[in-house]
C-alpha cells in the first residue's frame, strides 16, 4: 500500500503550447515590442489552464517516486501521460531497471491512466521500502485545440486589460468564454 509519493520534473517543456505567432495573432500585434509580455502572459495562462484541469498542454518528462509498487493501479495525477519511459526500483540502495514487460500504461481517458501490472506479472519483491524506493519516468503533454483556444482568449484578455483594475469593472472573474473552456477540459477534480 502507497502511503507517500513525489512527482519532480525531469525535462520541462520545449516549446509553449501555445507559440508567441499565434499570440501575436491574437492580438492583432506585428511588430515585436510586446514579445516578452505576450510570452509571459502565454505561460501564465498555460500554467494556470494546466493547475485547474490537470492536463500538461506541453510535452515534458517527470519522475514520480513512490515509496513502494502499487497494490493496483496507480493513478496519474497529470495527463495525458504518453509513455512510461522507466521504472526503477532500490535494492541494497542501488536503483535497479524493472523489465518492462511487467507494467503497463492504462488506456482510456486522462483519469483512467496509470501504472498496472501486465497480464500474467507480479511486481518484485526483496527491494528496499521507503521513502523514494520506486522511481517512475513517465513522458505527459499533449497538444489540445481547446486549451489553446483558451489560452490565446486569456491572453488576449490580459492584453486588453493590462492594470490590476479597470475604473468602472472591477471584476477579478475569468471571461465566461474561458471559464467554458476550461471546465470542458476537466477529466477530474484535483
Amino acid at each position: 500500500m502507497l502511503n507517500s509519493y513525489k512527482v519532480e520534473i525531469y525535462t520541462g517543456a520545449a516549446q509553449p503550447a501555445v507559440p508567441l505567432c499565434d499570440l501575436k495573432q491574437q492580438v492583432s500585434v506585428d511588430d515585436d515590442y510586446f514579445n516578452d509580455m505576450l510570452e509571459a502572459f502565454g505561460d501564465s495562462a498555460q500554467q494556470y489552464i494546466e493547475r485547474v484541469t490537470g492536463r500538461i498542454l506541453s510535452a515534458c518528462t517527470y519522475d514520480l517516486y513512490l515509496d513502494g509498487f502499487p497494490d493496483s493501479e496507480f493513478k496519474f495525477l497529470h495527463g495525458p501521460v504518453t509513455a512510461i519511459t522507466s521504472i526503477y526500483y532500490l535494492v541494497g540502495g542501488v536503483y535497479t531497471l524493472l523489465p518492462n514487460t511487467v507494467y503497463t500504461l492504462g488506456r482510456g481517458t486522462l483519469i483512467s491512466q496509470g501504472i498496472r501490472l501486465a497480464y500474467g506479472q507480479s511486481w518484485p519483491t526483496g527491494g528496499d521500502s521507503g521513502e523514494d524506493c520506486v522511481r517512475v519516468r513517465f513522458a505527459v503533454g499533449a497538444e489540445n485545440k481547446t486549451a489553446n483556444l483558451a489560452i490565446k482568449l486569456l491572453v488576449g484578455h490580459w492584453f486588453a486589460n493590462r492594470e490590476a483594475v479597470n475604473v468602472g469593472n472591477i471584476t477579478s472573474e475569468l471571461p465566461f468564454g474561458v471559464q467554458e473552456l476550461i471546465k470542458s477540459l476537466k477529466s477530474y477534480t484535483l
